[in-house]
């Protein structure tokens, strides 16, 4: 048995000595880039804006294999109000590095921060949903998300 083969038994082994559902929970952190960002301002102070974004997608927790390893390229409106308040929606493009692609879509309002997988194939073609937060946020248009859910 090579070290890789040793590797995966004594991961999968603590895994599920841990209790962790393999089949249902995933979670990963996501590195954020926003480019072409459009903003228009409203006449009660508040904006709309209109966006790309390029995300190199990193899966730190569960489960572990090269499928939860690639890129993604997002687009979305976001609506923000005088008041702070904001919400918005858009949809995201996923090529894992194994060749697996996957569409989502994702919103957020006062109240939550959901996605869910709308289409995919290979690894990624199981229904899939669950809720985002973010880690860090800068002005210059990076980020890093958590995100975590229930996956097929």
């Amino acid at each position: 048995m090579n070290k890789l083969n040793k590797l995966t038994v004594v991961l999968t082994t603590l895994l599920l000595g841990s209790g962790v559902a393999l089949a249902e929970e995933c979670s990963g952190i996501n590195g954020r880039v926003s480019e072409n960002n459009v903003v228009l301002n409203t006449a009660e102070d508040g904006t709309v804006t209109t966006f790309v974004s390029w995300t190199g997608v990193s899966t730190l927790i569960t489960p572990v294999n090269e499928a939860n390893t690639g890129w993604q390229h997002c687009s979305g409106l976001v609506v923000s109000k005088a008041d702070k308040s904001a919400s918005g929606s858009g949809s995201c493009y996923r090529v894992s590095l194994n060749g697996d692609q996957n569409i989502h879509s994702w919103q957020f309002n006062s109240d939550s921060r959901t996605w869910k997988r709308e289409s995919g194939t290979g690894s990624e073609s199981g229904a899939a949903s669950g809720t985002w937060e973010w880690a860090a946020k800068m002005d210059n248009g990076l980020g890093i998300q958590s995100w975590k859910g229930d996956c097929e």
